[in-house]
């Protein structure tokens, strides 16, 4: 390894070199997406740098004593040298100083090697949908707007889904997402935390939410392939699973409910 390699904390200025840094296949524009959580109690970033050049990146979000290593990327010249180990040691340990009892994340095909060997397996993984098809939606009766008071039954409900206290993160994108109600909140939908996140404790309102989605064009669903339910209606419709990817954790494995979820958010936070 590069004597010179240094790993340093992310600063707000090194954010603009990071253009184009992402796979172009990810479709991500991370420089955008760190400018959004820099500075937000439960994140952080690394960055590796040779001779002052960043060549690997990596962050970490906390949801209370839950940790997502996510985004973690070598450039393509400093591959194979053992940047990506370091950048998520780098994480890992940031996570255990918060006294996170676990580490999640989800692995590309690259990625799975380093992972299992630094300890972590796989709990699950998800299945990638290009839906090309737009869906009515029908203007469902038990589907509106989020409101204020709707808040706390939302951030309960996730945490009952995922297993995570998410509500520093999710606090920016509840107040311009949708809800299913019949009589009580049976799901939700955040359309801009990251793809769109859906979780439903019924699959009436999880696939009801989930035509809303895909009432857009071009729309990309991540699901758990234990949510039978939402890959059912995906295949009726025509839409076809383009890629899988493990759901990797490291420490105690988390309780959750993996059905209940109608469309991931991104790869960096499940």
């Amino acid at each position: 390894m590069n004597e010179n390699l240094k790993i340093e904390p992310l600063s707000w200025d090194e954010i603009p070199k990071l253009k184009g840094f992402a796979p172009m296949d990810w479709n991500f524009d991370l420089p955008s997406f760190l400018k959004f959580h820099f500075g937000k109690e439960y994140f952080f970033a690394y960055v590796a740098k040779s001779d002052n050049k960043i060549v690997a990146v990596g962050n970490g979000i906390i949801n209370e004593n839950t940790g997502w290593a996510g985004n973690i990327i070598v450039a393509e010249n400093y591959r194979r040298r053992g940047l990506g180990t370091v950048i998520t040691q780098n994480i890992v340990g940031e996570f255990r100083c918060m006294n996170c009892r676990r580490v999640l994340l989800i692995a590309t095909s690259d990625g799975m090697p380093l992972f299992y060997k630094m300890g972590f397996k796989t709990s699950t993984n998800y299945s990638f949908y290009k839906c090309s098809h737009v869906v009515d939606w029908n203007n469902n009766s038990h589907i509106r707007r989020i409101r204020k008071a709707d808040h706390k039954k939302i951030l309960a409900m996730d945490r009952f889904i995922t297993g995570e206290n998410r509500s520093l993160l999710l606090s920016a994108f509840i107040p311009s997402g949708w809800v299913f109600v019949d009589k009580e909140i049976e799901g939700f939908y955040l359309p801009s935390f990251g793809a769109g996140f859906i979780g439903a404790r019924s699959s009436e309102a999880g696939l009801n939410l989930l035509r809303l989605k895909l009432s857009n064009p071009k729309q990309i669903v991540v699901i758990p392939e234990e949510n039978f339910a939402a890959s059912g209606f995906l295949e009726q419709i025509g839409s076809i699973e383009t890629a899988i990817a493990p759901r990797m954790y490291l420490g105690e494995e988390i309780g959750w409910h993996p059905e209940m979820i109608f469309s991931r958010a991104a790869g960096y936070c499940g």
